[in-house]
């Protein structure tokens, strides 16, 4: 075969996985806490499939309108959901929590994967943000998108070029899982950032790493540690927290970079900056047992370059899940 046939072959391996990934949901079980059911009769659980790359927050109204006959009256910007009475940050891609559960206890996390709505009570306001309408996720959404392509093209005349139909047709194919639509707004993205050569741009990875602490009055001291929530809020019993961190890299190391050289160059040196290991050794040597992007631990000798442009999310972000 020559190499002209084996690339086109590659491309076209390689767009199918991404309408693939576009196309991913979870199967999913939502319940209501049998302390807030305000009715004789017991619910049906919801059953939905939620996209991957979607949002938590896309599913407010149509649980709401499920459960109305037996809750009492709330406001939407009341309701949350959680996972093993985790609070579920409803900014965060739907997938990205998924696979965020996954690797804090792998042995809880089975399908369908078990929500429960809460309908008012406790808000966990500490860990999450609430969400009054669609259109604060929307907003949410074009927020991280413009932050990417800022950091990507080192300009915003990137995003000035969309109109405002346009802003509101990339929301849409979030909702609709329509990847040939959003390709074709990503282009018209790139068209618009006046960036000479692609080899400028710089690629932007959220990378998430989980922590699980004893007792709940444990402080993390680094600014880029999230409370992800606690079981019950009881003594005791353990606080699951997460840190943070988004690692630029531009394309020329992209290109030349694996997901092992990222992690062994960027993730692990990040974490022992900010103690994530704890008290160290010089000699000490760390590694990454775990690093999910998209559900999948993919091999440690792929191109980090072919996973940010194939295994990037809708704002732009790769999203990595590391352990």
């Amino acid at each position: 075969m020559s190499n002209t046939s084996t690339a086109t072959q590659a491309s076209t391996d390689d767009a199918l996985m991404r309408k693939q990934l576009w196309e991913g949901a979870i199967p999913t079980v939502i319940n209501i806490h049998s302390d807030q059911i305000a009715s004789f009769q017991q619910p049906f659980p919801y059953y939905v499939m939620i996209p991957r790359q979607s949002y938590l927050s896309l599913l407010i109204e149509r649980v709401k309108s499920h459960f109305s006959d037996f809750v009492s009256g709330f406001d939407s910007d009341q309701l949350w959901f959680s996972f093993n009475s985790i609070p579920m940050q409803w900014h965060v891609p739907a997938g990205v929590l998924y696979d965020l559960m996954g690797i804090l206890d792998p042995d809880s996390l089975k399908l369908p994967w078990t929500l429960v709505a809460n309908f008012g009570g406790n808000f966990p306001s500490d860990t999450v943000v609430r969400c009054n309408s669609e259109e604060d996720a929307q907003w949410n959404h074009l927020n991280n998108i413009k932050e990417c392509m800022y950091i990507r093209f080192n300009s915003t005349s990137a995003m000035m070029t969309l109109s405002n139909e346009d802003q509101k047709e990339l929301w849409q194919t979030v909702k609709t899982q329509n990847e040939p639509s959003f390709t074709k707004l990503l282009e018209k993205i790139k068209q618009g950032s006046k960036i000479s050569s692609v080899e400028e741009m710089v690629y932007a990875i959220r990378v998430y790493t989980p922590i699980k602490k004893q007792g709940s009055s444990h402080k993390e001291g680094s600014s880029d540690s999230t409370h992800n929530g606690q079981h019950d809020h009881k003594k005791g019993e353990h606080a699951l927290k997460y840190k943070k961190n988004m690692i630029c890299v531009k394309r020329e190391a992209a290109k030349t970079l694996t997901l092992q050289g990222f992690l062994d160059q960027h993730v692990i040196p990040r974490l022992k900056k900010i103690g994530y290991f704890g008290e160290q050794q010089e000699t000490t040597i760390f590694s990454i047992e775990r690093a999910v992007v998209q559900g999948v631990e993919p091999h440690r000798e792929t191109e980090l370059l072919w996973l940010i442009e194939n295994c990037a999310h809708p704002d732009g972000f790769l999203y990595m899940c590391c352990k």
